[in-house]
């Protein structure tokens, strides 16, 4: 746990003396995301096979591409631009450490690039993406976390309502894991608003789909029949992960704080809050719910669950006294870091990343 600490007491540390400097906001994200950030990929990159659940499968496959120079005997197994990337690093180096290393500056760069370009309080924002899982996600799922950070450039173009860019970035994400197609779906509902109305109208729809989920599944299986793969398997046994229990937990409390908080502020349109955050953090919840049907939804839940991140600090920006913007901001710190302790403490097998340790002894 001493990593996990150091990286803790170094972001909150970093963020006090920022706040208390005379530097001007731009130059304080900057500060805070770059000096996080390097060490969030450092940590990443240099640790040991064992570290993160299916660290070891990723790390097997890059060494046979290594060795194999070509990665089309891999082809039925992962997406084609997951296995390109491995290829490409492999005729750099054949050096494990270097696939991580690489991979995870990757990672890293384009969470802090998102969150620069999208959150109201960069070090709030950082602190989330910490303890929601999203750095331990970087090293149990490589794959996933690749798609993830290509997912986040794709916010960019339908914010501005770049339909095209929106589309074609989530397909090269889909080359990486297909799971990203979901965001697809974004586009049918990017322009709905935050209301009570429209939550009671999700509720719904996501209570329809959990009763017709069976054959929506039989139908996804027909275009795309690689998934009958997990027929028979514990990602359909119908049991519920507690994590998913709490990530839908969580995400409903953030959700429904923005909604009252929304209600409760004269300002309905805030020009810091971007509207695509509040659809995408909806879609995340119904397929979050849908993930107690199919397990393998759990994952791909997170490319519109990572919208909790600029969600909650816009809404805590909202509040009008600035006492309570702070009381709210260092309450929510202290409480996510605490839920992510407590996590890693007595569930260590759901990313794997205690024990830590570095590729080399000292």
């Amino acid at each position: 746990m001493g990593v996990i600490y150091f990286l803790i007491i170094s972001m909150f540390i970093l963020a006090f003396a920022l706040e208390v400097s005379s530097l001007s906001r731009k130059t304080k994200s900057l500060v805070y995301l770059g000096v996080v950030f390097t060490l969030f990929t450092l940590f990443m990159g240099l640790r040991k096979d064992s570290v993160g659940n299916d660290t070891y499968v990723y790390i097997d496959l890059f060494k046979k591409i290594s060795t194999l120079k070509e990665y089309h005997t891999f082809s039925s197994r992962y997406e084609t631009g997951f296995l390109i990337i491995n290829y490409l690093i492999s005729l750099f180096s054949e050096s494990y450490t270097v696939y991580l290393m690489v991979t995870a500056i990757f990672v890293n760069f384009f969470a802090a690039r998102f969150i620069y370009n999208n959150s109201v309080n960069p070090w709030l924002s950082t602190i989330l993406y910490f303890s929601l899982g999203y750095w331990s996600l970087g090293m149990s799922s490589v794959r996933a976390a690749l798609s993830i950070s290509v997912v986040l450039i794709a916010f960019d173009f339908v914010k501005k309502n770049k339909i095209l860019g929106f589309i074609a970035t989530i397909l090269v994400a889909s080359t990486i894991h297909s799971g990203a197609l979901i965001l697809l779906f974004l586009l049918l509902i990017k322009k709905m608003k935050p209301s009570y109305r429209t939550l009671g109208r999700v509720l719904i729809g996501t209570i329809l789909l959990y009763i017709s989920f069976d054959y929506l599944f039989d139908f996804v299986l027909v275009i795309f029949p690689k998934y009958k793969y997990y027929l028979g398997t514990v990602y359909l046994d119908g049991n519920i992960k507690i994590a998913s229990v709490l990530n839908l937990v969580i995400s409903i409390l953030i959700l429904i704080f923005y909604q009252v908080e929304l209600n409760s502020n004269s300002k309905s349109k805030d020009q810091e809050s971007p509207n695509i955050f509040f659809p995408a953090l909806l879609l995340g919840i119904v397929i979050q719910v849908l993930s107690f049907k199919f397990r393998v939804l759990d994952r791909v839940a997170q490319y519109m669950l990572i919208s909790t991140i600029i969600i909650l600090p816009i809404t805590i920006n909202k509040i009008k006294s600035k006492k309570h913007r702070t009381i709210y901001t260092v309450s929510a710190s202290l409480v996510f870091i605490f839920y992510f302790i407590v996590i890693q403490v007595m569930r260590p097998y759901w990313y794997g990343v205690i024990p830590y340790d570095f590729f080399f002894s000292w």
